[in-house]
């Protein structure tokens, strides 16, 4: 039973690769996950906005992790809407809400959100270096539509996983 402990460990995106590559581990685990001795941590195959695979491969390949930093964007974020509009008109105050929310978001592989506050955030340092630069407000709009997906997709995701399969606690 030791060493099913110890497989518990190993996710479906590792599982995947080592069966691909005929790993003896692999099949091993396999084996186990059919006797139903094992439940591999598994990832979203789709979320909207969301590049997983790549996010969870910079990760280690640990889906664990990924989840974890889910969880975190999640809860982190919840109200970063507000504080963003009330950082609106402060240049400085704004590039560092929008930097905060690029890197989490391309952290866990948000990249539609990552791109529009990319781009949000590359005009306001322009402006604090001195050019002057308008910003589009269809510019802000699209970050905070694309803010409102990734967030929303991501508060589901998490409250399905910390749940279990179907939603079931």
């Amino acid at each position: 039973m030791q060493c099913v402990e110890k497989l518990a460990i190993y996710d479906s995106l590792t599982l995947r690769r080592d069966i691909e590559r005929k790993s003896w581990l692999g099949f091993r685990i396999l084996f186990f996950y059919f006797l139903g001795l094992l439940n591999p941590m598994s990832v979203p195959r789709s979320l909207d906005g969301f590049d997983v695979i790549a996010a969870v491969e910079r990760m280690l390949d640990q889906p664990a992790l990924w989840w974890q930093a889910v969880g975190l964007f999640v809860e982190h974020f919840a109200d970063w809407e507000g504080q963003w509009q009330a950082s609106i008109g402060n240049d400085l105050q704004e590039r560092k809400r929008v930097h905060s929310v690029r890197s989490a978001a391309a952290n866990v592989g948000a990249m539609r959100l990552a791109e529009a506050a990319g781009g949000l955030e590359d005009v306001l340092l322009k402006r604090l270096a001195g050019q002057a630069v308008e910003i589009p407000e269809s510019m802000r709009d699209r970050l905070r539509d694309s803010f409102h997906q990734a967030w929303q997709a991501a508060a589901e995701a998490w409250q399905i996983n910390r749940l279990g399969p179907g939603g079931q606690a």
